[in-house]
């Protein structure tokens, strides 16, 4: 069993990882091999945007826009019919 957890971590490959000395950030991005995104840890909160994918933000922020449209739009219809 021991063996097999081992294996497991080694064959382990993530697609970004980000490194930190608690002064700066490092982004590597392992899927594209794009440069790695490199900043001071006390510029985070006016360069957030690149770091936003890690929590899934932009694509809420989407499907929530998406479902407001398509709410208000029936909302207009309705109201137009009365």
């Amino acid at each position: 069993m021991r063996r097999a957890v081992c294996q497991q971590t080694l064959d382990f490959r993530p697609d970004y990882i980000l490194i930190s000395d608690f002064a700066n950030l490092h982004l590597y991005n392992r899927i594209t091999g794009a440069p790695r995104l490199e900043l001071k840890l006390t510029d985070l909160p006016q360069q957030i945007e690149p770091f936003l994918f890690l929590a899934n933000y932009e694509t809420i922020a989407i499907e929530q826009q998406v479902h407001i449209n398509l709410e208000s739009a029936f909302k207009l219809i309705d109201n137009r019919l009365m």
